[in-house]
């Protein structure tokens, strides 16, 4: 995970206020039982400075974003 300053077109793409709101970037790379990649996935998520002040607070919004069947 990487928070960083965003560019002008993922500031506009987040529909941020402005350049200067961090976003958050992620990265995932699958691999096969050989260890060989077979994908690679970059997440950009925009970041609410009133919800992110820690490690647990990033994974429980993350967590929360994503779509899942629990029954």
């Amino acid at each position: 995970m990487v928070v960083r300053l965003p560019t002008k077109d993922e500031a506009r793409q987040l529909k941020q206020r402005s350049e200067a709101q961090p976003i958050l970037l992620t990265n995932k790379v699958d691999v096969d039982m050989k260890g060989t990649p077979i994908t690679y996935s970059e997440t950009v998520w925009a970041r609410r400075a009133d919800r992110v002040h820690n490690t647990s607070q990033v994974l429980n919004s993350l967590a929360e974003q994503i779509p899942c069947n629990r029954t």
